[in-house]
């Protein structure tokens, strides 16, 4: 899977979440356990849409995209560890929802900062 399928694949997860958390959120939770509010909802909405316009243009605009919202993810979840029940008291957090950003994070980072040859290796591991 190439870089720009990557891409695409978060536009699609990112896209699918951000309107399931809109839509389909329980007393503040997502699935019982993640908590996605309307701002964390219209948040993945924007990065689904930014990883899609970043696979569109080329593979260098979907490892730009990586590589930033990596220190992003990675610096919400950080902050969210921290602060337990928010990130910067601007969107609620649980450990759930910060684990999720530290795994989003690291593939991220590990897809924007790695060789093109170490990418494919996580590929060969996955299929």
């Amino acid at each position: 899977m190439n870089l720009q399928t990557w891409g695409w694949t978060y536009a699609i997860v990112f896209i699918v979440l951000g309107i399931l958390g809109l839509i389909a959120t329980t007393g503040g939770l997502f699935l019982g356990t993640f908590i996605l509010g309307t701002g964390l909802s219209i948040a993945f909405l924007g990065t689904g849409i930014l990883a899609g316009i970043a696979a569109l243009i080329s593979p260098a605009a979907t490892r730009l995209f990586f590589e930033v919202f990596g220190v992003l993810f990675a610096l919400s979840a950080i902050v969210g560890f921290i602060q337990g029940t928010s990130v910067l008291g601007i969107v609620g957090v649980n450990a759930a929802t910060n684990v999720f950003d530290l795994v989003v994070a690291l593939l991220s980072l590990y897809l924007g900062f790695s060789p093109a040859s170490e990418r494919e290796i996580l590929v060969e591991r996955i299929a």
